[in-house]
């Protein structure tokens, strides 16, 4: 018995240091649950045939939870958008003009520079609003900021 007490317990610490080194998958604590359910239940003097029956149900249990939870509180909607993805919708204002060979000019977006190329061929000048409708590359696609 006490044998079995040291592998659930390794098996428990084994997989929770596990879910540290790969955060967000949830997969390693799942089975750390069920570890934690095995070792109590042979703490009640359970054989082994319930004990990994125990360890299986909790933590195909746990998975199911844990993944459910995680999905239901996720956050995906625009106020979340992260990266590249965060520049679309912004504005910003044309500190260089576009060069003619490429194209491309500087916009400046939430104190960072852009590199910008304008959508349609449209021509801008500096000092104008621009709004972010794409991200090509390593440049962003502006169009001009509609004034009411």
């Amino acid at each position: 018995m006490e044998l079995a007490v040291w592998v659930w317990s390794a098996v428990v610490l084994f997989f929770v240091l596990l879910e540290l080194s790969q955060p967000g998958l949830f997969y390693f604590l799942s089975i750390s649950i069920g570890s934690v359910a095995a070792l109590v239940g042979l703490g009640f003097g359970l054989g082994i045939n319930l004990q990994l029956a125990i360890f299986l149900t909790i933590t195909l249990a746990s998975c199911a939870g844990l993944k459910f939870f995680v999905w239901r509180f996720r956050s995906t909607g625009p106020q979340h958008r992260t990266n590249v993805d965060a520049l679309i919708g912004m504005v910003g204002v044309v500190i260089a003009l576009p060069e003619i060979p490429l194209g491309l000019g500087l916009v400046q977006l939430a104190g960072e520079t852009w590199s910008a190329r304008p959508v349609h061929g449209l021509l801008l000048t500096e000092g104008q609003r621009v709004q972010v409708v794409a991200v090509s590359g390593c440049h962003v696609v502006v169009k001009l900021v509609d004034i009411v």
